[in-house]
């Protein structure tokens, strides 16, 4: 798959390659545990992290970019402006899920 996908769509590609390989080791490993130690994984409270990810990636990404906070190299302000609006959407949502009985 990295053979045809990386010529044609460069590092897009190596990051579609590595996503799809992790995905039949995740889903056995996942089947194992639950057949072994009788849990399953909890997809639905677990995507609230992923969801806020994708929800503030968008606007993190523009402010950024119209900033020129990483193509001038500053890469402090840049992080520290993602973490600063990434922590209280993730503490947010955590609080919800462990507040509600």
């Amino acid at each position: 798959m990295a053979l045809i996908l990386i010529p044609e769509i460069g590092i897009i590609g190596l990051i579609i390659t590595n996503t799809v390989a992790g995905l039949p080791s995740m889903v056995i490993g996942l089947y194992w545990i639950s057949r072994r130690y009788k849990t399953k994984a909890n997809f639905c409270k677990n995507s609230l992290c992923v969801n806020n990810c994708g929800i503030n990636c968008i606007p993190n990404y523009n402010i950024c970019c119209f900033r020129r906070l990483v193509r001038t190299g500053n890469w402090w302000s840049s992080l520290y402006f993602n973490l600063s609006n990434f922590s209280p959407s993730y503490w947010r949502d955590e609080l919800k899920r462990y507040s509600k009985p």
